[in-house]
């Protein structure tokens, strides 16, 4: 995605890695029962960005692939913080200044938790095709002319193994039929996100590209659906061919759809027969892979990097989620910012408290004693998502 050259090294931050775990992201609330651990502000770079993008040219980086946090951005439904589009504008001129292209990724794996537990993700087709899209648009707006390229999804697949298959990311719950509407909506959704940028800044559909292998006896039916709906993306763009679904959900307009390929490679699979997925690493699957992509590829370019696992063991079994509300009143000023000011955190907050929705329109937040922000005096806390509860909900 670069016109540098042929092949351009360079560095990648994804939301929980660089600021932590946003208080209305469903990754909060896995960290907060416990089932990874406490991200905290992560390595930093929400503060020190300019320091470390500064380092990345000086060790020859050519480019940086940023994240942009949606529940940060839109912690509530309608309920946007400028402040936090503001600072991420200001990373991606940081990073533009620093001669880096900019690579901005809008989902790699967290979400709302209005979104992802109350609208029930991407499996839902309003959800995908409205909440999504409006998202989209506002941040091409506010960002779109210090961008270099986009990834709408990340990790479509990868996304969905863990939250369905592996339970090893939020919701946790097992179940091939969620697995595979979310594989789907996934790859709808990026479509959708390329409908609405594109024409600027080249459009990536991002994959994750490796062999998929029986690990046991009887693993091969379950190997041959988890191969076909990695790889479904081949056919989609080549023809505009259907998603494998009971029934088939066919990609209208994907042929011809988006401008690069970001590829990520983690190793190989092995699946066994009960459509539990295993990684493995040998020297010769990289270059396999990239064998396969450029197949399929056409004219697109390809770009991309590793991802590390969150979790390296099963969550054995799911809980279900229970909604409490109380009220949250932050204690007097001692320095620390608020979740989307990129400061210290509140860490002692974070381990029982998580962020619901906003109980009116949001206000611009007071500055404290030490001229560092602070958060509003009153948010609606909860368990299990934010934003509103569907009708009949538990």
């Amino acid at each position: 995605m670069s016109t540098v050259g042929p092949l351009q090294w360079g560095a990648t931050f994804a939301a929980v890695q660089a600021e932590g775990a946003a208080l209305a992201s469903d990754w909060f609330a896995w960290e907060r029962d416990g089932e990874a651990p406490p991200s905290f502000d992560g390595n930093g770079f929400a503060v020190d960005f300019a320091d470390d993008l500064r380092l990345l040219r000086q060790f020859g980086a050519g480019a940086v692939r940023l994240t942009v946090d949606w529940a940060r951005i839109e912690p509530g439904e309608g309920h946007v913080d400028g402040a936090v589009l503001d600072r991420y504008r200001e990373v991606l001129g940081a990073a533009r200044a620093e001669g880096l292209d900019t690579i901005v990724a809008l989902v790699d794996g967290p979400l709302p938790g209005w979104f992802s537990i109350d609208e029930r993700g991407w499996r839902d087709r309003r959800a995908r095709t409205y909440f999504w899209p409006r998202h989209v648009e506002r941040v091409g707006d506010h960002l779109g002319d210090l961008v270099s390229g986009w990834v709408p999804i990340v990790r479509p697949v990868g996304f969905a193994r863990g939250a369905f298959i592996t339970a090893t990311a939020p919701p946790g719950t097992r179940s091939v039929q969620r697995f595979v509407e979310t594989v789907q909506g996934c790859f709808l959704a990026s479509l959708e996100a390329w409908r609405v940028l594109r024409g600027a800044a080249p459009v990536a559909l991002g994959v994750e590209g490796a062999p998929v292998r029986s690990g046991e006896e009887g693993g091969e039916r379950p190997a041959k659906l988890y191969d076909t709906l990695q790889w479904a993306w081949t056919a989609a763009l080549r023809d505009g061919a259907a998603l494998p679904r009971l029934p088939p959900v066919r990609l209208d307009g994907a042929r011809g759809a988006f401008d690069a390929i970001a590829l990520t490679f983690d190793g190989g699979y092995a699946v066994g027969a009960d459509g539990r997925v295993a990684r493995y690493r040998r020297e010769d699957e990289l270059l396999a892979t990239l064998h396969r992509v450029a197949e399929h590829r056409g004219e697109r370019p390809v770009g991309g990097g590793p991802h590390p696992p969150r979790r390296a063991t099963p969550r054995p079994t799911p809980r279900r989620r229970r909604w409490r509300t109380t009220t949250w009143r932050p204690p007097a000023t001692t320095g620390s910012t608020c979740d989307a000011g990129c400061g210290t955190g509140h860490r002692r907050l974070r381990a029982a408290l998580r962020v619901r929705r906003h109980p009116g329109p949001v206000r611009p937040q007071p500055l404290g004693q030490t001229g560092r922000r602070v958060p509003p005096r009153s948010l609606v806390v909860g368990r299990g998502g934010t934003g509103r509860r569907r009708a009949g909900g538990g």
